[in-house]
This record gives structure tokens, C-alpha cells and sequence, in this order.
């Protein structure tokens, strides 16, 4: 006699040990990405300001000086008003949408990595629990 799509049952417990694990899992991820940009900013910050020095050296020569401005000034309007990254554009559509309230830039510091690691904690806890689930 062969059994097809053979199921476990599990014990209640171990789904809750699965959403334990998806949302500390789901935390250390998201710190671990922020510790990541982090250090990418800062190399790419360096990366900028060689390019600054560069840059300015040219237009000390009378070459292309007028043209790295522009281009600096237009990448500057880029990320001028919408500049904000997803995190903080999420917090300010929930905080607008279900709240009716502005966030202030001081509440927007707080609230983008608020929503950065609700988010990993969310997706891990799902994934933990459907581990469980799953054969």
C-alpha cells in the first residue's frame, strides 16, 4: 500500500518556533542590509568626492568645468523634493493615508527604518511559518 502526499502533522508549538526564527531572522537581515548601505554610502561618498577633486582641477585648466557643474546641478534636482528613500516615501503614504498626519523630518528619520524593519520582520515571519508548514 503506498501512501501519496504523506503529511505530518506538526504540533502547534513548532509553528510558533517558525515565526520566532522568520522574525529574529527577518530583524538580522534588515540590520545587516542597513549595515551594508552604510558602508556603501561611505564609499561611494569617497567615490564622489575624488570625482569633486578631479572635476575641479579640470575646470582650473579651462576644461569641461562648465559642463561638470551642470551636470552636478542636475543630479542635485534629482534627488531634491522626491529624494527621500522607499522606506520613508511607505511612511509617509501610511502615516498621510490611514493617519491623516505630515510627518515632520524628525519623524521621518524614525519612521523610515520603523518601516525598514517592520518589513524584514513581517517577511521573515512569514517565511518561518510557511517553513513550518510545508513538508
Amino acid at each position: 500500500m503506498r501512501t501519496v502526499g504523506r503529511t505530518r502533522e506538526r504540533p502547534e508549538g513548532e509553528l510558533w518556533k517558525g515565526l520566532a526564527a522568520g522574525l529574529c531572522a527577518g530583524l538580522v537581515a534588515s540590520w545587516t542590509m542597513n549595515q551594508f548601505q552604510t558602508l556603501w554610502s561611505h564609499v561611494a561618498e569617497g567615490d564622489k568626492q575624488l570625482q569633486s577633486r578631479k572635476s575641479s582641477r579640470q575646470s582650473g585648466r579651462g576644461g569641461g568645468g562648465r559642463k561638470g557643474q551642470r551636470k552636478q546641478k542636475q543630479s542635485q534636482a534629482a534627488g531634491g523634493a522626491g529624494g527621500d528613500d522607499a522606506t520613508v516615501k511607505a511612511a509617509t503614504a501610511i502615516s498621510e493615508g490611514v493617519f491623516d498626519h505630515e510627518l515632520t523630518k524628525r519623524e521621518k528619520k524614525v519612521a523610515g527604518p520603523a518601516v525598514h524593519y517592520a518589513m524584514g520582520a513581517t517577511s521573515g515571519a512569514i517565511y518561518g511559518t510557511l517553513a513550518e508548514l510545508s513538508p
